[in-house]
């Protein structure tokens, strides 16, 4: 099996649906990695398919992010789904992959275009999900892929580009605002996308407070029954503290950190607050879970 064979089986795998995925292809080879730099028809057949699948499951119209008519797609997504399928050969896959990251400009804005996000999106997401991936393949897999970094969370080397992404990119096209927004609305998945986030909009409603607000509206909405449900363990995770019990901070920073943002406009601008239609009352409840938490790390 050569190198453009594992791509291929990793991208093949990589189109199916999540629900449906068997175990991502793990014993393929990097021989004949230099053809991905040219890739045979059949990679760019698949290339395609899993960059324009990509894209209609992030519901950006074609092109994406308003990419030109002739926005390419590189060999980048083809050497991230060789290395996948052959992680077994970890150095030569941490190889493969430090030789596909992206240039960057003088700004430190990705160059890539929208189809190259999305396909370098759609190996990225999928592997991350393999129980069995080396971090550190993980970690380089989020580099290779700004938006993956962006919606999941970045390594510290990344998180210029992931920032930048979102604030000179996506949130300057319909497709990107909402594609954000939606993805920031969710209950983090973890305690290092927690912080991710939390920061991230922290720092963008001094440069962008409608989207912000967006994010918040939807989260109230669209994931309301389980933001209430972590707020509400999270409130009596914190009550037991403050009886003398033993806390795991995570546990409580993991729901807590989602409010921050709106902890923070709520005391420059509150008005902006109650101008949202879907921000209800209990946000209040929320912003205090936030305020706890930082006077019990004060006190701890």
């Amino acid at each position: 099996m050569s190198a453009v064979d594992t791509a291929c089986d990793v991208m093949l795998w990589a189109v199916t649906e999540a629900a449906t995925r068997r175990d991502a292809p793990g014993h393929g080879d990097l021989s004949g990695a230099a053809d991905l730099a040219d890739p045979p028809e059949e990679l760019r057949v698949s290339l395609g398919r899993l960059a324009a699948v990509t894209a209609a499951r992030l519901r950006l119209g074609p092109p994406p992010l308003g990419d030109g008519p002739g926005g390419a797609v590189g060999p980048g997504a083809a050497l991230l789904a060789a290395a996948v399928g052959a992680r077994h050969h970890l150095a030569a896959s941490v190889d493969v992959l430090n030789a596909a990251r992206l240039p960057t400009a003088a700004d430190g804005a990705a160059e890539a275009g929208g189809w190259e996000l999305a396909v370098r999106h759609g190996v990225a997401e999928a592997a991350l999900a393999v129980p069995d991936l080396d971090p550190d393949l993980a970690d380089l897999l989020r580099d290779c892929s700004p938006l993956t970094a962006l919606l999941d969370h970045p390594t510290p080397e990344g998180e210029r580009e992931a920032e930048l992404l979102l604030t000179r990119r996506l949130l300057h096209h319909p497709d990107g605002w909402r594609l954000a927004a939606l993805a920031l609305a969710e209950p983090p998945a973890g305690a290092a996308q927690a912080v991710w986030r939390s920061g991230l909009l922290s720092r963008c409603r001094r440069v962008n407070l409608a989207f912000v607000l967006d994010v918040y509206e939807m989260g109230l909405s669209l994931f309301a029954a389980e933001h209430r449900r972590r707020l509400r363990a999270a409130r009596r995770l914190l009550s037991g503290a403050g009886r003398g019990r033993a806390v795991d901070p995570d546990a409580v920073a993991g729901t807590a950190l989602w409010w921050r943002a709106l902890a923070e406009i709520g005391k420059t601008n509150p008005r902006a607050i109650g101008r949202r239609r879907w921000i209800t009352a209990e946000h209040a409840q929320g912003i205090e879970l936030y305020r706890a938490l930082r006077r019990w790390e004060a006190a701890s």
